[in-house]
């Protein structure tokens, strides 16, 4: 029998996106054993975590389809990891399951929340699902910010904003988010993934996009007016319903300026990811099926958070939008400005 091993190193951003480009062959693997080692693995972070155990439940599948012994090992010592739900989030069987830890001012265990038990809760609660996601989100950066008033808005607005993309855009089933805060380092880091159709198919529903492919369209998608449900045809806004909800396409460009202000934006969908802070903008070839987005926050290296924060972002991207020729939509949407 023939014995691969894959090493598992230190769970960072930057090594979880080099990971996702891993090509393995398992049809010619077939009737072999494939170790995963965690052995040198000491460092956990959310988005790794997240987008690394999807990874893993991906090669679990292909190895059952191939009669493929995949075992893994070494992996006692990741407490920590386990705590958070990370291993039985694909399936081995140490520590949590997602859901279990109640999590603290210092992390937000792996957590599954099933878009149809949001969906539930508007329809019991006589109201959009959209507001269900506010009091989601509210309840979530709440346990990190833990009484930062300005920390929890922060935290709450970029949370909303990527889940409404999960329900409204993704047809995902699931949305899974993670997160940490480093109070030593003034640092806060919020993962969320996805297993939808991606970046480049979302955007792709506006006829003015049809034609992006997976790296341009991560570039779209972070610009301000930018959506695949609200574009420009004929000279009329097509899809609107002039709700508070309407789509409007800034909700990613404000996240990722939050970031870029003092921390690093990550996002991965399909084919590609980029990961970007003040300085530098890093592309990635990817092999993954869905959306993963990391927003890093230094809070100590950003002047000022909360509303006031917000506020200038979007008018920057409103006066970004009204002179760019790709962007479709020149104002934010009624609830894109809204922070509680």
């Amino acid at each position: 029998m023939n014995i691969y091993e894959h090493q598992v190193s230190d769970l960072t951003s930057l090594e979880c996106l080099k990971m996702s480009n891993l090509n393995y062959d398992f049809k010619t693997m077939k009737d072999s054993r494939l170790i995963i080692d965690f052995k040198n693995m000491t460092h956990f972070e959310p988005f790794s975590m997240l987008i690394s155990s999807h990874i893993f439940n991906n090669w679990a599948r292909q190895c059952s389809e191939n009669n493929i012994d995949l075992q893994f090992k070494n992996y006692e010592h990741c407490g920590y990891a386990g705590h958070m739900g990370y291993f039985k989030h694909f399936g081995l069987d140490y520590g949590n399951e997602p859901n279990e830890a109640k999590g603290s001012r210092t992390y937000l265990p792996i957590t599954t929340i099933k878009v149809n038990d949001l969906k539930d809760a508007s329809s019991t609660r006589r109201e959009k699902i959209q507001d269900t996601i506010v009091r989601k989100s509210e309840h979530l950066a709440s346990i990190l910010g833990q009484g930062n008033y300005d920390l929890e808005v922060t935290l709450a607005y970029a949370i909303r904003e990527i889940m409404r993309n999960v329900v409204e855009h993704s047809f995902s089933p699931n949305i899974y988010l993670a997160a940490q805060r480093w109070e030593h380092m003034g640092e806060v880091e919020i993962a969320i993934f996805d297993e939808g159709v991606g970046i480049r198919n979302t955007l792709s529903s506006n006829p003015n996009l049809s034609t992006l492919n997976s790296s341009t369209a991560l570039d779209y998608c972070l610009q301000p007016g930018i959506s695949g449900k609200a574009y420009y045809q004929d000279g009329v806004i097509q899809n609107s319903t002039n709700s508070d909800w309407d789509h409007s396409g800034f909700g990613l460009f404000v996240t990722s300026e939050l970031c870029k202000m003092g921390g690093e934006f990550t996002i991965i969908s399909h084919d590609s990811a980029l990961q970007i802070n003040s300085k530098s903008t890093t592309r990635f070839n990817s092999q993954i099926e869905g959306t993963g987005i990391r927003l890093k926050l230094k809070i100590s290296e950003i002047p000022d958070l909360g509303h006031s924060a917000i506020d200038k972002i979007i008018k920057l991207g409103e006066r970004i939008a009204s002179t760019s020729e790709i962007s479709s939509i020149t104002s934010a949407s009624k609830m894109s400005r809204v922070v509680r």
